[in-house]
């Protein structure tokens, strides 16, 4: 009930004599009361609206920006290209390439993957899908056309920028540190040949790519340990020896085989691997 309605009331009971008094108190007593309440009521009110209490949420941050309109502390280049972003400019090379830092440290180093993984990601939030790949055209990289972000930003940086793929590098140090064993299957004649005057050229083999080698006879094959790039050339030069190769069947004059004793004497002395072959022939592989 509000004040105003309070004083009717109290009104309305004063036109009686026996109630005079008796309303006189209660409407006091109600008029204290009120006051008293409705004092309460500002008091809690004042307290809830007082700001230097109030606890502020947390902000939304996106692209540089938060949402209470207040812009962080971006770099220049960020702040160039945010401005390209709210005016919608289509951006340029030349905005691109104000991000690519004008030198980087030995690709060899950890610095040079930091840097190198600190510019994708600055290009990719950057620019989007379709301007990087505008970029990789302008440049003339042919990727096509359903390719993602990275892709393109790594393109940029290793194809047009020249930068050590960092990928390659981290394969290479694997292939350096990580040891591998690899076994070929040979034949004789195979064997032969990479065995040279008395196992010597297998020995150098050895030395020149520092692995380990050696000669399982049961299946014929050479075994090969070390790091997985040196295990990998020597394979290549293994499979170059044997693609080389030539062999060729002879006619003997003989009526029986060539005894084994000769055909090793043969073939010490021709470096050529002579075996014995059908209707009293020998084949020869050099």
């Amino acid at each position: 009930m509000s004040f105003s309605s309070l004083r009717r009331v109290a009104f309305a009971y004063s036109s009686l004599p026996s109630c005079r008094l008796l309303s006189g108190i209660r409407f006091a007593t109600t008029v204290s009361n009120l006051s008293a309440s409705e004092k309460r009521a500002d008091d809690g009110r004042v307290k809830d609206l007082d700001t230097t209490k109030l606890v502020s949420s947390p902000r939304l941050v996106e692209h540089g920006v938060d949402s209470s309109e207040q812009t962080l502390v971006p770099s220049k280049t960020e702040s160039y290209l945010l401005s390209l972003l709210t005016d919608g400019v289509t951006p340029t090379l030349h905005d691109l390439e104000r991000l690519k830092p004008p030198e980087h440290s030995d690709p060899r180093s950890r610095e040079y993957a930091l840097e190198y993984s600190t510019l994708l990601d600055n290009i990719c939030r950057s620019f989007s899908n379709d301007q990087l790949r505008l970029f990789t055209q302008q440049y003339g990289l042919q990727l096509g056309s359903k390719r993602r972000k990275i892709s393109y930003a790594e393109a940029i940086v290793e194809k047009a920028w020249q930068w050590p793929s960092l990928r390659e590098l981290k394969r290479a140090q694997r292939d350096r540190t990580e040891v591998v064993s690899q076994t070929l299957a040979l034949t004789p004649s195979e064997l032969f040949i990479l065995l040279g005057q008395d196992g010597s050229d297998l020995f150098q083999l050895s030395r020149k790519y520092n692995i380990h080698v050696s000669v399982k006879p049961n299946p014929l094959a050479v075994y090969l340990e070390g790091s997985r790039e040196s295990v990998r050339v020597a394979k290549t030069y293994i499979d170059s020896v044997r693609k080389d190769i030539v062999e060729d069947t002879l006619d003997t004059p003989l009526k029986h085989p060539v005894s084994q004793e000769v055909l090793q004497r043969i073939s010490r002395l021709s470096g050529a691997f002579v075996e014995n072959a059908a209707n009293q022939k020998v084949r020869a592989g050099l």
